[in-house]
C-alpha cells in the first residue's frame, strides 16, 4: 500500500485544520503566530503562509495585518465520527492531489477522516483487515465483482467512483461519457461539418466504449458518413504508431477529430509529425480541461459536478440512512466551450 503524494502546503492545511479542531478554537480567537506555528509543523514560512492563505479563501480564518490570524468558522475534529477509506485499485485516475484534498476536507468538515489505500487488483487479508475500521468507503481503478462481493460481505457502505460494467449492483457515481460523444458531434454538426473521426482509448477502458456508443447514435441520427474505420483504439504499448498509421491512412479526410483525453497529446504531436493535409477541428473529451479562448478550432466539453462531489453526496445519504438502495448517478456534461 501506498500513499498519493499531496503538496506540501496541502499537507500544512490539513494539519492547521486538525490543529483548530483538536485544540477547540472557537471562532474569534487568535492563532499562535506564523513563526510558532512553522516551527510547530516543521515547515517553511513561504508553505505555511500557502496554507494560511487557502485557509482564509474557505472562509477558515481571518488574517489581519499587524494583528495575527484569527479563527473565523468553527472546524469539527475530523476523527471524531470515524474514518473513510479511499481504494484506488493499481493507482488508477482518481483522485487527483487536488480531488483528494477536496475530498479530504469536505469529509472533515462532516467530522471524519480519510486514509488512502492502493490495494491490488484482488483483495487480500492486510486490505480485509483495514476494511472493518471504515465507516465508508470510495473504490476506483480496476473495479472488479471479486472487489464489490468482498465490500459487500464486510457490510460496509461502498461508492464505486467511476465507470464499469459490473454485474453486481452498488453505488456508483460517473460521468456520462455516452452523453458526451453525442454533444460533441452535435457541436460539430452545427458548424457544418459533415465528416469525422474518432481517436479512442485503449478498447479495455469502459468510457472509451461509451464514448464510442454515443458518438455512433449522434452520426447515424444526424446522417453522418462513419464507420468503424474512422475510429481508432490505440494500444497504450504502441500509442504512437497506432495514432499515425490511422491518420497516414485517413490523409485529408476529415473535418473535425475527436479524441479522449490520455490521447490528446499524442494526437496534438501525431498532427504535426505526419503533416496532416487538413487542419481539422478538434474536440477534446476530458473531464479537466482547460481551452485558451483563442484556441478556435479546439472545442472541450465540463461536467456540471465533479465525480468526487457527487460521491461524497451518495456516501452521506446512506450514512445518514436517507438512501438504502444501490443509487447510479452519471454527470452529464453541460457546458461546450470554443
Amino acid at each position: 500500500m501506498s500513499v498519493l503524494s499531496i503538496p506540501k502546503y496541502a499537507r500544512t492545511k490539513q494539519k492547521l485544520l486538525s490543529y483548530i479542531g483538536e485544540n477547540r478554537i472557537k471562532p474569534g480567537d487568535r492563532l499562535p503566530s506564523e513563526k510558532e506555528i512553522a516551527e510547530q509543523f516543521s515547515v517553511s514560512m513561504i508553505t505555511l503562509r500557502r496554507a494560511l492563505l487557502e485557509l482564509e479563501a474557505d472562509g477558515v480564518v481571518d488574517r489581519i495585518q499587524g494583528k495575527g490570524t484569527f479563527v473565523k468558522s468553527q472546524v469539527l475534529n475530523g476523527e471524531k465520527l470515524g474514518t473513510v477509506g479511499f481504494l484506488a485499485i493499481d493507482q488508477w485516475t482518481y483522485p487527483s492531489p487536488l480531488q483528494l484534498e477536496n475530498l479530504r476536507k469536505s469529509l472533515y468538515s462532516r467530522g471524519y477522516g480519510l486514509r488512502y489505500y492502493v490495494p491490488g487488483k484482488t483483495p487480500d487479508n492486510i486490505i480485509l483487515e483495514e476494511l472493518i475500521k471504515f465507516r465508508g468507503v470510495f473504490i476506483s481503478g480496476w473495479v472488479s465483482d471479486e472487489w464489490i462481493s468482498c465490500l459487500n460481505n464486510c457490510g460496509v457502505p461502498t461508492v464505486v467512483i467511476g465507470n464499469y460494467e459490473l454485474s453486481r449492483e452498488v453505488s456508483s457515481v460517473h460521468y456520462n461519457w455516452k452523453q458526451a460523444g453525442k454533444i460533441m458531434v452535435d457541436h460539430f454538426v452545427s458548424r457544418n461539418v459533415r465528416k469525422l473521426g474518432l481517436v479512442c482509448s485503449d478498447r479495455k477502458f469502459y468510457p472509451g466504449q461509451q464514448i464510442y456508443k454515443g458518438l455512433m447514435q449522434a452520426c447515424k441520427h444526424h446522417g453522418l458518413d462513419i464507420s468503424d474505420a474512422d475510429v481508432v483504439w490505440p494500444d497504450d504499448e504502441n500509442k504512437v504508431s497506432d495514432i499515425m498509421t490511422f491518420l497516414k491512412s485517413h490523409q485529408a479526410d476529415y473535418e473535425a477529430l475527436i479524441v479522449q483525453g490520455g490521447n490528446y497529446l499524442t494526437l496534438l504531436s501525431s498532427l504535426w509529425e505526419c503533416n496532416y493535409k487538413n487542419k481539422p477541428l478538434l474536440g477534446l473529451l476530458d473531464e479537466d480541461i482547460e481551452i485558451q479562448p483563442d484556441f478556435t478550432r479546439i472545442t472541450g466539453i465540463k461536467f456540471e459536478a465533479t465525480v468526487t462531489e457527487k460521491a461524497v453526496e451518495i456516501l452521506f445519504s446512506m450514512l445518514d440512512k436517507k438512501e438504502f438502495k444501490p443509487k447510479e448517478i452519471a454527470i452529464d456534461p453541460v457546458i461546450l466551450l470554443s
